[in-house]
């Protein structure tokens, strides 16, 4: 009972501290405080930073310097950090912990997503208390004899485990080669860096991703197995239990401290003294202190996905576990069934935070993360033996010959892990998108989840199991849980317009009023991997996880590259069904290479002409351009004109379209509304060609008679996009502009007799009639 109270007291402390600590980080998130540097400084000025070496990494041949202590251009920063990338060719030495360093070179700033459900720098690097990062840094510091450097106790210590950590991958990487030495790295060191992309999203998609987070599975591993070792010597409980937890530290600093890590190291020292003093160890007061103990010292990670997702998957295994084998008491025992209760308690946890982090859900992570697991201690015993003995193969003889054999278990352990994970993708139905749910969905799920268990627990206390009819109605209460969690995205009888911020490029998605789901174009010249780090997430986001159609207006790089992305991840990401381009005639060398992707990829091609429409009971979407015997040049002038009709609602997109294809185009549609065909004003207007000089004439306005005119165009352009004289025409017609450069993604929503815009960076909401 006293640690049941213990548990609550603690949960309230975390609360009362986060109220207290994030006055001063932010009144709510994400409106995260601006960085005392972002207020002096521009973005892109050159810079010259003075700061000391905390922490270093290296990767693709660039060392990455997190600085601290800053002094910017001779003004101290508070206490604030900065990151340096420098080309390790190019440096005349590899600088220390502790050391104090000279670097020049231009500040950027980390800034909040543009798009729904993208992936927001800004929270990830300020809860680290890292604002800015130099890109292509230089060093400046003075020649290494007369280097300044600290040289306490701290910095050499976390000197001597950035070179443990550095030689013990490179052995690993020797004896495994690249892919496999990188995969035990990630295991054993956390070192990511050295982890191939496509191994790690396999591993990630098919839900086994935990196994590169440092967490209770490598402390139970290394912890408890350096403190069985000190107790078989003989040795006092509180000798072997310091021990371990001295060993144990020194593992979470060599793997980076990760919040993983240190909620388990803490609840590994609670643990090492309830066995010390002869108390009874309980998990969930252990998991509270946990927490006050990282919330004090960082009360955004109250936010954090890793922070929450530790702690849930801890709470499931204390909380849920112990419940869920009362349903079964007396089948528990000498089967399967305890591995898959186990995670069946993590996974009840997780999936709401899953959700609301990542957007899908593994399907078959259930059956997988059982044999995963019961795997996991071998591999990590085999990487550790292997490590040590690779690293003495030097000094004893047969050390080399063990390690190989050492290093042999673990790679086939990794190779099934590899290929099992890449299998599984390969199951129909292996992912399923869901989107991101809303709070009152998660709490819903919650409550039902938790008023399920609770009924178990108290039919348990009053000695009345209830056999089948018990488990019967816990799984049903926790079934509405997953129903409420579930719903669907997007309404019934609206359709959906939504403007990406792609950067310098263009993409509009479109959900139709039956959940039909369109992608008009899609690339940025500016966005490195805009298709799977701004289309794919904000695709997810909204629980998409299949695209019906894909337009492609034509074939410029910054309307095409990001939906080739798509389709060679559509094992991963998003499936796309069908590709709709212009006439072949005015197809390109990308184009045509598109369309063999997408052949090979089994995506059908179509070719849509003008006058030909696609409908979804009452949306129409209409190719009005470029003409059937069009005989103009290809690109922008050719670019495919689309006109989306809903009730009383119109929308024309124009692509490129800009100056003689423009003129052309407003020429040919006149005629046709002049002879009662096409309609005589649309609501909204896609401005052509991102807002250049030459389009978006007087002549494209009359004809269209917008109230509003949507430009997609990147922050900081170097063509000047939106242009001036544009920005001029469009204010002196009077319509309502919404710009990607000044406010990222732009939402519409329209039932067909009015509309709503909303811009989701500002929440701000406008209603049209």
């Amino acid at each position: 009972m006293r640690r049941r109270y213990l548990c609550q007291i603690c949960l309230g402390l975390i609360m009362i501290i986060v109220l207290l600590r994030t006055a001063d980080e932010a009144r709510f998130f994400p409106e995260l405080r601006p960085a005392v540097s972002q207020q002096n400084l521009k973005e892109k000025e050159e810079i010259r930073v003075s700061g000391t070496v905390r922490k270093k990494s290296e990767k693709d041949g660039r060392l990455t310097l997190e600085l601290q202590d800053i002094t910017c251009n001779g003004t101290l920063v508070c206490d604030e950090r900065i990151l340096a990338y420098l080309e390790e060719e190019s440096l005349p030495y590899i600088p220390v912990m502790g050391e104090r360093l000279l670097v020049s070179g231009k500040i950027n700033f980390y800034h909040q997503p543009r798009n729904p459900g993208n992936f927001n720098q800004k929270f990830y690097y300020q809860k680290q208390n890292i604002h800015a990062f130099i890109g292509d840094a230089r060093l400046d510091s003075d020649s290494p004899g007369k280097r300044q450097r600290n040289n306490s106790m701290l910095y050499r210590l976390k000197e001597w485990l950035w070179m443990v950590r550095k030689k013990a991958a490179l052995v690993m990487e020797s004896y495994l080669g690249e892919a496999r030495g990188g995969m035990l790295s990630a295991m054993l060191l956390g070192e990511k860096g050295l982890l191939d992309s496509d191994i790690s999203e396999a591993m990630s998609k098919s839900g086994i991703g935990h196994l590169y987070a440092v967490s209770g599975l490598h402390v139970s591993f290394f912890g408890f197995g350096v403190y069985r070792i000190l107790r078989k010597t003989g040795l006092p409980i509180g000798i072997c239990a310091a021990g371990a937890s001295l060993f144990l530290l020194l593992y979470v600093e060599l793997t980076g401290n990760g919040v993983s890590a240190v909620r388990a190291y803490v609840m590994f020292v609670i643990r090492m003294g309830a066995e010390v003093s002869g108390r009874v160890y309980d998990g969930l007061t252990a998991l509270a202190a946990a927490a006050v103990f990282l919330l004090i010292k960082q009360p955004l990670l109250l936010w954090d996905a890793g922070f929450l997702l530790s702690f849930a998957a801890v709470g499931g295994i204390y909380g849920v576990l112990p419940i869920l084998k009362s349903c079964f008491e007396g089948r528990a025992e000498g089967n399967l069934l305890p591995g898959f209760l186990t995670v069946a308690a993590v996974n009840l946890v997780l999936i709401p935070l899953m959700l609301r982090f990542y957007f899908e859900l593994a399907v078959y992570s259930l059956i997988w993360n059982v044999i995963v697991v019961m795997l996991a201690p071998v591999v990590l015993t085999a990487g550790i033996g292997g490590m040590i003995l690779g690293t003495a193969s030097g000094c004893l003889p047969l050390a080399g010959g063990v390690a190989k054999l050492f290093f042999f278990v673990a790679d086939k352990i990794l190779w099934f892990y590899e290929r099992g994970s890449k299998l599984m993708l390969l199951i129909p139905g292996s992912r399923f998108v869901a989107g991101c749910p809303s709070m009152w969905q998660v709490a819903l799920y919650y409550t039902a989840l938790f008023t399920g268990l609770a009924v178990a627990a108290a039919r348990k206390r009053k000695k009345r199991n209830g056999g089948t009819m018990l488990r019967l109605a816990v799984c049903s209460i926790i079934l509405i849980g997953f129903g409420i969690l579930f719903l669907p995205h997007g309404k019934r009888g609206r359709t959906e317009v939504v403007m990406l911020d792609v950067g310098q490029g263009d993409c509009f998605f479109v959900r139709g009023p039956e959940g039909g789901t369109y992608l008009i174009d899609g690339g940025s010249s500016t966005v490195n991997k805009a298709g799977q780090y701004r289309i794919e997430p904000f695709l997810k986001s909204q629980g998409v996880g299949v695209l019906d159609y894909v337009f492609v207006s034509h074939g410029d790089a910054d309307h095409l590259n990001g939906i080739l992305e798509l389709l060679t991840r559509q094992e991963v990401g998003i499936e796309i069904r069908n590709v709709v381009l212009p006439n072949e005639e005015v197809w390109n060398t990308a184009l045509t290479e598109l369309t063999e992707t997408a052949m090979r990829k089994g995506t059908k091609i179509y070719v849509m002409e003008q006058g030909q429409s696609l409908k979804e009971k009452g949306l129409t979407l209409t190719c009005l351009w470029p003409e059937t015997e069009y005989t103009g040049e290809a690109g922008n002038q050719a670019s495919m004109v689309l006109s989306l009709t809903y009730g009383a609602f119109d929308m024309l997109f124009t692509g490129d379209l800009e100056k003689e294809g423009e003129e052309a185009f407003v020429r040919w549609a006149m005629e046709r509304q002049r002879e009662g065909a096409l309609q005589a004003s649309y609501e909204v207007l896609k401005a052509g060609h991102h807002g250049s000089k030459n389009g978006t004439a007087q002549a494209m306005l009359e004809f269209t008679a917008p109230r509003d005119v949507f430009i997609s165009a990147g922050q900081g352009n170097s063509y000047g996009h939106p242009h001036r004289e544009v920005l001029e025409r469009l204010a002196k017609w009077g319509c309502t502009l919404y710009n990607t450069k000044e406010q990222g993604a732009v939402s519409l929503s329209t039932d067909g007799k009015s509309y709503r815009v909303k811009l989701p960076m500002q929440r701000r909401r406008i209603i049209v009639y």
